[in-house]
């Protein structure tokens, strides 16, 4: 309890605080005396739901677990921690305890970790993949990738584009990318993935493609 690195608060069955550990009390910025008695739905943690929306208290976790006798898993809410006067958001886990054959918790304890820096990254991540993709897009420029332990084929949205396929419909794959492919630069093309599973970077090359649609194009590929 004392020295988990999750946070652990204690809700009697009114859903209020009344104990604490001491990652509960880092990671809310708040000390133990000053969140006894208060409930989940109190206006100083201004919570927020996964979309950034305010959280009303019979939505929080806590009182979720309480009014239904249900066990919540990785709920993602926000709140907001006075020392560090920053937005944190954690990912909580509410259990509830029963005394007796009573139908209705007597308590609740609910069991959290700070996924701040871990929602960030995701973010940034995908933000780095929307630039990518609209950079690929205004100089029409595909990329792709093969896994080669599974023989698995990735393309960018705009490597479809210039094929002229739709992702939900073409799977990549050498095969596949054989029948767009004019057949005489096939056997070229298709021999470079053995080059680069050998850890030899290919040439530069350029071959010509007979979309779906008709249209015919001259793609350079490099590495």
């Amino acid at each position: 309890f004392d020295t988990l690195g999750r946070g652990i608060l204690f809700y009697d069955g009114d859903g209020r605080i009344t104990d604490a550990n001491p990652a509960a009390e880092r990671i809310l910025g708040f000390a133990l005396a000053e969140m006894k008695g208060l409930s989940s739905g109190d206006a100083r943690w201004r919570a927020v739901d996964e979309a950034d929306s305010f959280l009303p208290a019979n939505m929080h976790p806590t009182n979720l677990a309480l009014h239904t006798g249900q066990r919540v898993q990785n709920f993602i809410m926000g709140i907001f921690n006075p020392i560090l006067s920053e937005r944190r958001w954690i990912s909580v886990d509410a259990n509830p305890l029963f005394e007796g054959e009573g139908p209705r918790p007597s308590e609740v304890y609910t069991v959290f970790e700070d996924i701040t820096e871990k929602r960030q990254a995701e973010y940034e991540l995908r933000q780095s993949k929307l630039h990518l993709a609209l950079a690929q897009r205004v100089a029409s420029i595909g990329s792709a990738a093969i896994d080669f332990r599974t023989g698995k084929w990735d393309w960018s949205d705009e490597t479809y584009r210039i094929y002229g396929v739709k992702r939900e419909s073409f799977t990549p794959s050498a095969p596949a990318l054989a029948s767009l492919v004019h057949p005489d630069d096939r056997n070229e093309l298709l021999s470079k993935p053995a080059l680069a599973r050998r850890g030899v970077t290919p040439p530069p090359i350029e071959y010509r493609i007979k979309r779906p649609d008709g249209v015919e194009r001259i793609l350079r590929r490099e590495a």
